[in-house]
This record gives structure tokens, C-alpha cells and sequence, in this order.
């Protein structure tokens, strides 16, 4: 008799269950992302789920796919120089223009680990012209920068 009740119980726990499982099912979530003035792609900007360690780079023409675990979980993106954008997963297609924020970045240095105002930098900062270094005749760019 005992053991009727608990299979009993333990059919009607997993039948309130199965409901719950259904509205929290993964979606992948694709898109591009483009700047808001040009509409051109924006290649390596950050796609993440909001609250979670999931994230994604967009390729070289601004797509990217990435899974949520819900319709409802936030994916925010990101680019060095433009405004956070955040918005619903979902279960479509994702068209995101980001807004420039018209900050100049020549004020800014960007460090292993954040970035800070050029005039808060304690330690010594070099800027490297690229086409000084694409005249230079060796293996690896380390070596182009070495001296």
C-alpha cells in the first residue's frame, strides 16, 4: 500500500515538472551586427548571455550565433567605442545596429587587463605606426617590435 502512495506521488511530481522543463528550453540565437551611421559589419564584437559565462565573437561580416538558455535570457553586445546594447533572445533572427558614442580613442589605452585614460597611465606607452612596421624585413612582429 505503501509503495502505491509513493509511486503515486512520485508520477504526480514529475508531471508537475515536464511543464517547467518545456518553457526553459535552449534557443540559438543568431544575428548581425552592423554601426548604426554606416551599416557596415563590425567584425569581433561581443555577444554574451547576460548573468552567464556564454559568449561569442561576431566573424568578419558581423554574424554570429550563440544559445541562451531561454527565449527570455538577455544577450548583451559589445564594441570598443560604441554603446552596450541589450536585448531579448528570443527565438529569431537578430538585426543589431550599435550606436558609436563619438568618444575619441586616441585618449584611451587599452592594457591586458581594462583600459584607462592615457594621462592616469603610470608606466611607459609606445605607439607603433603599422606601415613603419610592414617596411621591416623580418619573421614575426615581435621581432619588428624589439628596440
Amino acid at each position: 500500500m505503501k509503495f502505491k502512495r509513493l509511486l503515486v506521488l512520485l508520477l504526480a511530481i514529475s508531471a508537475l515538472t515536464v511543464p517547467c522543463k518545456l518553457f526553459a528550453q535552449e534557443v540559438t540565437v543568431a544575428g548581425k551586427i552592423t554601426d548604426g551611421k554606416t551599416n557596415q559589419p563590425l567584425s569581433r564584437a561581443t555577444v554574451k548571455v547576460k548573468n552567464t559565462n556564454t559568449s561569442t565573437l561576431s566573424d568578419d561580416n558581423g554574424n554570429f550565433t550563440i544559445k541562451a538558455p531561454s527565449a527570455e535570457s538577455v544577450i548583451t553586445v559589445t564594441y570598443v567605442g560604441y554603446a552596450v546594447y541589450e536585448t531579448k533572445a528570443g527565438t529569431g533572427n537578430l538585426s543589431i545596429s550599435l550606436t558609436d558614442l563619438g568618444t575619441n580613442l586616441n585618449e584611451v589605452v587599452v592594457i591586458g587587463y581594462g583600459t584607462q585614460r592615457v594621462r592616469e597611465v603610470t608606466g611607459s606607452v609606445v605607439a607603433v605606426d603599422l606601415k613603419k612596421l610592414e617596411d621591416f624585413p623580418t619573421a614575426s612582429v615581435t621581432e619588428a617590435l624589439r628596440g
